[in-house]
């Protein structure tokens, strides 16, 4: 190869930074939880606890539901109960009052700077969108969540959507998430991937999932770009 040629990595300067949501933005274990609880109790099934909500997360809100209740229910009955539980977290998707320490200067220093800033997460639309106004106002460009029209992550669709949304392309944008199905799907996006070591699964999990960078508080994420 002609040593002159740069890479794409080379030439291309951060443009753009993506967040997850739950656990990278807020936390918002104890909503999901409620929400869990107002479902399950008109049906006698066991109640859950924030570890158990942990244990079932980041892989969509039908996926939260199916894998919290009990493992006999039919794919339509899992249907049924996530219908019941949007109708439950509508009412708790606010009871997120806060977003995590430092997240707000960070939002406000990469806007200040010219960064692009999404949020891309697997909670739905609707809520995510009412999430992130409440939180930050409108200080995101693009809010994208999950909906019919886009496959969960890690599946790298709802990454190109935004994108393609924004202008980036992929070697211009960092992600940043607390899970290892974020971790997964940068690495399907091909964006970079900076670990939220501050959020729900700290820098272990993330690190033992292939991170390479995972940032120990949120300002910490400006060395990266």
């Amino acid at each position: 190869m002609d040593s002159n040629i740069a890479t794409p990595a080379q030439t291309l300067a951060t443009r753009g930074v993506f967040f997850d949501l739950d656990g990278t933005l807020a936390d918002t274990v104890a909503a999901l939880t409620a929400a869990l609880n107002d479902t399950f109790t008109p049906r006698r099934f066991p109640l859950v606890t924030e570890e158990d909500t942990l244990r079932c997360i980041n892989y969509g809100a039908r996926e939260l539901v199916r894998r919290a209740a009990p493992d006999h229910l039919s794919p339509s009955e899992v249907d049924e109960l996530l219908s019941e539980y949007l109708v439950h977290y509508r009412v708790h998707n606010l009871d997120t009052r806060r977003a995590y320490d430092e997240i707000s200067e960070l939002i406000y220093l990469l806007k200040r700077r010219g960064y692009l800033c999404a949020v891309v997460t697997n909670k739905p639309q609707e809520l995510a969108c009412g999430l992130t106004e409440a939180l930050f106002g409108g200080q995101f460009d693009f809010v994208l969540g999950q909906s019919p029209e886009l496959p969960a992550k890690p599946d790298p669709a709802m990454a190109l959507h935004a994108l393609d949304k924004l202008g980036l392309s992929k070697e211009e944008v960092i992600f940043v998430g607390d899970s290892i199905a974020d971790v997964n799907f940068a690495r399907n996006s091909g964006m970079r991937f900076v670990g939220a070591g501050w959020g729900f699964f700290g820098r272990v999990s993330l690190q033992n999932a292939g991170a390479e960078s995972v940032a120990s508080r949120p300002l910490e994420i400006l060395k990266y770009l």
